[in-house]
């Protein structure tokens, strides 16, 4: 997900918040990594680059590759957090959960 994407819309923020927004709506409510592959409907049925997998207009996301795209903020997230509470008296129990919803 993120190398197919990166060549063309890493310049591009209108694409690239247009992207992000289709994987949001699409794939992360369903995304469990039970399956192979997730699709994303990317166009119209009359759009096709096999460069990069597209095919009437549906791109299918390697699970894989989303979770590493996902894994990759999470550790952000959690380092953020972190640093905010370093040298603070903070007592964290074994029931604090963190959800993330993006």
């Amino acid at each position: 997900m993120v190398n197919a994407f990166e060549r063309d819309v890493s310049n591009d923020l209108d694409h690239g918040v247009a992207i992000l927004t289709l994987i949001c709506a699409q794939v992360k409510p369903k995304f469990d990594g039970s399956l192979p592959s997730y699709p994303l409907k990317f166009g119209t049925p009359m759009d096709n680059d096999q460069r990069f997998g597209i095919i009437k207009g549906i791109i299918s996301l390697q699970s894989q590759e989303i979770i590493k795209a996902y894994s990759i903020v999470e550790r952000r997230i959690v380092e953020s957090c972190s640093n905010m509470m370093k040298g603070r008296n903070v007592k964290v129990s074994n029931w604090l959960v963190l959800f993330f919803h993006g």
